[in-house]
Order: structure tokens, then C-alpha cells, then sequence
């Protein structure tokens, strides 16, 4: 069991007790205090565990299991900031701690490697739309879909529909822009093969937006 815990330790705080410091420094922020200090280690811990063994599944219902290990303590705007670092913001120094740690792992490497990302993050808008953008929301690259992460950019991606049917998303690229920092990825969707539009979401936000683009909607 133990030999377990140190396997799952090692992918879920990559950079050993400096992540685990990090994390919790911030959750304990973001929760507001709310988790008692002698629990706060095992709830990061867990909802990162969660994180990472559940690839498919929704914000809601993380959010929601986070409450339930915070026993309640914590609000739901509390738990959704929690999810959206875990999520977005830690996932990411995690892999790149991964990659730093591949090269050699000395602490100047992986400075150089996060490079803009904590400033990118602390940008990051918990609003369902960009402020700021400009252009046609979701039809832009300077108006993009705001999300927490890769993964959270393929959630509302699954529940998008197009007179009332799932899209097929390929994803074309990435690109800047001037009304967010962090890349613009851009998708070509389909139906059956037949073309219904190009859009554009951008990844590294604190929320994964409940709105839809002009024609289409989202279902739970």
C-alpha cells in the first residue's frame, strides 16, 4: 500500500515536497482558509488523484467531490477555483516538471521552461468570456472561448451541438492573439463530414465558459 501512495505521490506532485508546498499554499488560498491545516496535504492530494484517474469526466462532478472531501466546509464558487487550478494551472508546471526532470531536473532548467506561464495564469479570466476580446465571440481567434485546460476545452467541445447534434472537432493549431495571453487553439467542426465552422478556445482561463456561439448550444 505504501509502495502504492509513492507511485501515485510521484505523478501527482512530479516535483516531490516543493510541489506539494505550491499546491497547497494555493488551495489553501483559494479555499480561504476554510480546510484545517492538518487536512489540507490529504485533500490536495486526493482531488489531484481524482484529477488524474478520471479523464472523462465533468466539472460539475469534480466539483461537487471536492466539496464532499472538503466535508462541506467549502462553497461551490471555492470548490469550481480549486478545480480550475488543479485542473489548468498545476496540471501544466506538473508536466513541465516532468519534462525539466527528464533533462536533468536542476531548478534554473525548469524556471526557464515555465517561462510566462505563471503571469499567463494569473491573467486568466473566470468569466464565460474573454474581457477584452474583440470580433465575433467563439468565430475569433481575438474573441476565444475561455477554458482551464486542454482537457477542459474537449469537455465543452463534447457538449457543444449544432441544430441540436454533436460536432466533430479537429483541431487545426495554435496562434496568439492580443486580447489574451496564453495560445489560441483553433478547430474545424463537422457534421457528417460536412463543414459547420471554425472556432477558437483558449486554454488556459480559471473557467470553462457556459456559453455558446451564435447557432449553436450546449447540453449538460
Amino acid at each position: 500500500m505504501e509502495d502504492m501512495f509513492r507511485k501515485i505521490n510521484a505523478v501527482i506532485f512530479p516535483g516531490g515536497e516543493a510541489d506539494m508546498a505550491r499546491d497547497c499554499k494555493r488551495v489553501d488560498s483559494l479555499a480561504n482558509g476554510k480546510i484545517p491545516q492538518e487536512k489540507l496535504k490529504g485533500f490536495v492530494a486526493g482531488c489531484k488523484t481524482l484529477l488524474h484517474i478520471s479523464e472523462l469526466d465533468s466539472e460539475e462532478r469534480f466539483v461537487r467531490s471536492f466539496i464532499t472531501r472538503a466535508e462541506g466546509r467549502i462553497s461551490e464558487a471555492e470548490a469550481y477555483a480549486i478545480f480550475s487550478y488543479i485542473e489548468g494551472e498545476a496540471r501544466q508546471y506538473d508536466t513541465i516538471a516532468v519534462h525539466a526532470g527528464q533533462m536533468g531536473g536542476n531548478p534554473a532548467l525548469l524556471n526557464e521552461m515555465l517561462g510566462d506561464m505563471p503571469w499567463i495564469y494569473s491573467e486568466g479570466t473566470d468569466q464565460d468570456q474573454v474581457p477584452g476580446g474583440y470580433g465575433e465571440f467563439w468565430l475569433a481567434a481575438s474573441n476565444p472561448v475561455p477554458t482551464v485546460s486542454v482537457r477542459g476545452s474537449n469537455l465543452y467541445l463534447g457538449r457543444l451541438r449544432y441544430r441540436g447534434k454533436p460536432v466533430e472537432a479537429n483541431r487545426l493549431g495554435s496562434m496568439s492573439t492580443d486580447a489574451t495571453p496564453g495560445s489560441v487553439d483553433a478547430y474545424r467542426l463537422s457534421i457528417g463530414g460536412t463543414d459547420v465552422g471554425t472556432v477558437y478556445l483558449c486554454p488556459y482561463h480559471k473557467r470553462i465558459s457556459r456559453l455558446a456561439p451564435r447557432g449553436f448550444s450546449l447540453v449538460d
